[in-house]
């Protein structure tokens, strides 16, 4: 059954419809995006202190987006 979904997810042997061709050339941009940008862990980025309110304020108003709304836990339902 495993095998079978797989397949079906692939588009093998199950359903009619095609995937539109705009989301092949995503997937297969987003595929040579993730194996060709170097890790986060091997850039090295220097300190620039100046730019320390600028990011202060974008977690601040981050913040203050986030906990403005109510929000139930997602598993409480199962």
């Amino acid at each position: 059954m495993a095998g079978q979904w797989m397949a079906r997810m692939l588009g093998i042997g199950g359903g009619t419809q095609s995937a539109p061709p705009s989301l092949i050339v995503l997937v297969a941009l987003c595929l040579v995006a993730v194996n060709t940008v170097p890790e986060t862990w091997d850039m090295r980025f220097g300190i620039r202190y100046r730019w320390a309110p600028v990011y202060a304020l974008g977690f601040l108003f981050a913040y203050l987006f986030v906990n403005g709304r109510h929000s139930v836990f997602l598993y409480y339902q199962f």
